[in-house]
């Protein structure tokens, strides 16, 4: 005990001390003040560098570049896997994920698609934030939940309430083929749910992109003010030519690139805009002319198309001994072959698209890639990806 006090007295005379000379010498302020500066920037930087690096950054990232990857847990064929093999494989090089768990019915309740806490408690061991993916119902008026005030109000509701009693991270909003009359009512739908989500809780949403892109699939989606309410907007850079459309490129480089100059035009700002890179590609009938499918273009018909990942693409080429052309004017790959009597063309998105992609993202300093979907993809998709994020500057 009597230690004790002797260290007691000991300290205090020694703080007195210094408070005297503090009083007194000028050089001893100058040095406590910068001591003082110092301890502050100690404690506070890494809490404002954290929360600049938020919402789409892993936790003590230093990578100049954030990547989201789309999840889905596959289909009946194993042509159409799940996603999470690439999670296990490839978490180091991802920041969060997204997977397609919910759909907002058009009364606003919301529909779950088989969610998995142990993915949620999974991902966060590996240092991944979760973002579930709310998407509209198709199935009737493409207004759905948009339609009124009301339903506008119970959809926001019973997805804030999820959110609150989950263990996610933020929300992922994908409404697509909103009519454009419900422009406002969308922009006003983003708004309400970003103001009733806790602070946080991040809020950011997929979007069609605008050049190219029919008024009946792009037209609701107000940029500018959607950039606004939003942490991140995730430009869908694909489907130029899809299955309801003829034989083409599904993501040419040119158009890519204009639609990022038209988002940042428009006010989105580059920090807050995020490219979607696609690991699949469709696979159409030709024409019975046989015409030319090189150059951008093509005669497959209007139809007929069927959505193929990527590695299945590959193994056709592997299968048949087909060999892979890449259009100039595009600079997407394609392949033809011919089953069952009938020749086809496979337009798909390769590392090499990934590749570009990223130089983009780098040249326009935007925010990151979402990569649509886990589990598509080829090996090289992971080794271009590594070699990029190795390569990039650190964040400061």
């Amino acid at each position: 005990m009597n230690t004790v006090r002797k260290w007691s007295r000991f300290l205090s005379g020694l703080w007195k001390s210094y408070i005297h000379i503090l009083k007194r010498d000028r050089m001893v302020q100058v040095a406590s003040g910068l001591g003082a500066a110092l301890l502050l920037a100690v404690i506070l930087v890494p809490a404002i560098t954290s929360w600049r690096m938020s919402p789409l950054s892993k936790p003590g990232s230093n990578r100049d570049m954030a990547v989201l990857g789309y999840y889905d847990e596959g289909g009946n064929s194993p042509d159409f896997p799940s996603s999470f093999p690439s999670v296990e494989a490839h978490h180091q090089l991802m920041d969060a994920i997204s997977p397609v768990w919910y759909t907002v019915m058009a009364d606003g309740s919301l529909k779950a698609r088989s969610p998995k806490p142990d993915l949620v408690a999974y991902a966060h061991s590996k240092g991944l934030k979760v973002y579930p993916l709310f998407n509209n119902d198709l199935s009737g008026d493409k207004a759905g939940a948009l339609k009124t005030a009301a339903t506008r109000s119970t959809a926001v509701s019973n997805i804030v309430d999820l959110i609150r009693k989950g263990d996610y991270d933020g929300v992922h909003i994908d409404f697509q083929l909103v009519p454009s009359s419900s422009r406002d009512a969308l922009t006003a739908f983003i708004s309400e749910l970003r103001d009733k989500l806790p602070r946080n809780k991040p809020l950011s949403m997929a979007v069609f992109p605008k050049i190219g892109i029919d008024p009946s699939v792009s037209g609701a989606y107000d940029y500018a003010a959607l950039a606004k309410k939003v942490e991140f907007l995730v430009m869908m850079a694909y489907d130029r030519h899809s299955e309801s459309s003829k034989a083409g490129p599904v993501s040419p480089n040119n158009w890519v690139e204009d639609n990022i100059k038209e988002f940042l035009k428009s006010g989105v700002p580059a920090n807050k805009l995020v490219v979607a890179v696609g690991t699949y590609g469709y696979d159409w009938p030709t024409s019975p002319t046989g015409a030319s499918l090189g150059g951008g273009g093509g005669d497959g018909t209007s139809g007929g198309a069927k959505s193929t990942p990527t590695k299945q693409a590959l193994k056709i080429v592997s299968d048949m001994g087909v060999a892979i052309k890449h259009d100039s004017a595009s600079g997407n790959p394609y392949f033809e072959y011919t089953q069952g009597g009938t020749t086809r063309v496979v337009w798909f998105q390769d590392s090499k698209m990934l590749y570009n992609r990223l130089g983009l993202v780098r040249r326009y300093k935007l925010k990151g890639i979402a990569i649509w979907r886990l589990g598509y993809e080829e090996p090289a998709f992971w080794e271009t990806l590594a070699k990029d994020l190795g390569k990039g500057k650190t964040r400061k």
